[in-house]
């Protein structure tokens, strides 16, 4: 990472690049016995909006302590030490009534996503100007090591001391001023991880999600993904493995923002076995993925294995900006039954952006009320649900007894999980050379297999917007035992050729 990143991005910033698709937006259909009917009216009216909705001011962080974590990280970073945090500022896009403006429009998902990056961009570069003087005096002085500003939401990553920390609080720009966390530090179980244990022998032939889910007579009819680009916030990926070296897109498809390792690779295994899962080219003669036509991007976010917020937020501002995928697979979370609501401002960017966000459910079942946010995550723009989250299934047909349940914690009126995917004894990649493979359990590999569904419903309507992917693929999932939506499996097991259907009857409503 560079020691200073006064330019950051803004100049970097190109609105026309990487959008294969001239996509378009329509309004959802209801989901039985949940949703409303969402209207389009009006003629279509495209561009930025004469303002841009901005989010209740909350205030200055001068009217708040600092936090009294920065007292632990002050006491490890020792007296020549730095501590890195996020300066949260006050002036935020309205992300949810940004999107109700460009659906009351007409917008195309194009020019949604064009108008929505403007907007984050515009907002964050104005009021980041107005605080960009003081860190450069810290910055001149040796306060401060680096600084980085984000666009995705309006803060500024910086590397600073903790004696000037009172400096940057008292800013009238800047709302909040967030230490770092990081789970590794707190002791806490490494955010999304896959179950581990001593695996079987692969078994001969295809991975078995592949039978279950009927895929090979997709592939055969072209449904395969191809012109749909997967992006993963994870840790890492192995550039070099035969199930996902030519599998990347051509330029821009990875982000290192840990170590700036310019050649992608995995801190641990984890985020290559999601990802394959997702588009695995097939290895040693096993078919591994759901879409193997599409290609990724990537960004390191959780440096083996552990969620840091500061480097999510870098990954994250990345990924929307600069890799621009269609769809994101997020398998990690913050534990059972918490509804940390950090990584909302994260997600309802990423749908903003027309990027179809996934999240495992969590693997902290049997119990009732196991869930993990950010799957859980509710109140999301058009229907107040969350993003996809994802169970667990063997190849019985049996949800997985670590698969997490519900009630939502975040809102046990809200349906949690949403469906389920092949999630144990997977093939997936390892780290015991290029072609190495080895069996993986959890819903992180659960996240893949829908993720790459989701490029499957792109490759057939590109023009789809987001909320519409998600309605489909719950309302297509085939149920499982017991009848009807339950706690363990959602709405049931997904259905990649009765989405693909449906995908095929979708059109946009506004023309």
């Amino acid at each position: 990472m560079p020691r200073r990143a006064k330019l950051s991005h803004f100049k970097e910033f190109n609105l026309f690049r990487h959008f294969p698709f001239p996509f378009a937006a329509r309004p959802a259909a209801a989901l039985a016995g949940l949703l409303i009917v969402a209207g389009c009216v009006g003629t279509h009216r495209p561009g930025q909006p004469e303002t841009v909705p901005l989010a209740p001011d909350p205030g200055p962080a001068s009217a708040r302590p600092l936090s009294p974590r920065f007292e632990i990280l002050a006491r490890d970073a020792g007296n020549q030490g730095f501590v890195r945090a996020l300066l949260e500022l006050r002036r935020q896009v309205d992300i949810p009534a940004l999107m109700a403006s460009q659906q009351e429009r007409c917008l195309s998902r194009g020019q949604g996503r064009e108008e929505t990056l403007r907007a984050l961009a515009q907002v964050a570069e104005e009021s980041q100007a107005l605080v960009e003087p003081l860190l450069e005096e810290l910055l001149a002085r040796g306060l401060l090591d680096y600084y980085e500003k984000l666009r995705f939401r309006n803060r500024i990553f910086i590397s600073i001391r903790p004696e000037a920390l009172e400096k940057v609080r008292m800013h009238p720009q800047v709302a909040e001023v967030i230490p770092e966390y990081d789970g590794v530090r707190e002791a806490r179980r490494a955010a999304g991880m896959g179950l581990i244990g001593k695996a079987p022998p692969i078994p001969p032939g295809d991975s078995w999600g592949v039978e279950m889910l009927g895929l090979r007579r997709l592939w055969e009819d072209g449904i395969d993904g191809r012109g749909v680009v997967i992006g993963i916030l994870d840790s890492g990926v192995m550039g070099t493995h035969e199930a996902l070296a030519d599998a990347h897109r051509e330029d821009d498809y990875w982000y290192d923002p840990v170590g700036g390792s310019p050649a992608a690779l995995d801190t641990v295994p984890h985020g290559s076995q999601v990802l394959s899962c997702a588009l695995g080219r097939p290895t040693l003669g096993h078919a591994l993925g759901t879409a193997p036509g599409a290609r990724w991007v990537a960004a390191l976010s959780n440096y083996h294995n552990s969620y840091n917020n500061v480097n999510m937020s870098l990954a994250a501002d990345w990924l929307i900006f600069e890799g621009r995928p269609d769809v994101m697979l997020g398998a990690w979370g913050h534990g059972k039954a918490a509804c940390d609501p950090r990584d909302r401002p994260m997600v309802q960017a990423l749908r903003a952006a027309g990027i179809v966000p996934v999240f495992a459910a969590g693997n902290d079942g049997p119990d009732p009320a196991t869930g993990q946010t950010p799957a859980a995550l509710t109140g999301l723009f058009p229907f107040g649900l969350g993003p996809l989250s994802v169970a667990a299934i063997d190849r019985h047909g049996k949800i997985i007894g670590p698969s997490s349940r519900g009630p939502n914690p975040c809102s046990p009126e809200v349906p949690f999980p949403d469906v389920t995917a092949p999630g144990w004894e997977v093939p997936v990649p390892t780290g015991g050379g290029p072609r190495s493979l080895t069996l993986a359990s959890g819903t992180s590999m659960s996240v893949g297999w829908v993720g790459g569904l989701a490029a499957m419903i792109l490759q057939v309507a590109p023009e789809m917007p987001v909320w519409e992917v998600e309605r489909i693929i719950r309302e297509t999932a085939r149920d499982l035992p017991p009848e009807g939506f339950d706690a363990a499996s959602g709405h049931g097991l997904i259905d990649p050729a009765a989405a693909v259907a449906a995908a095929r009857r979708w059109r946009p409503a506004c023309r």
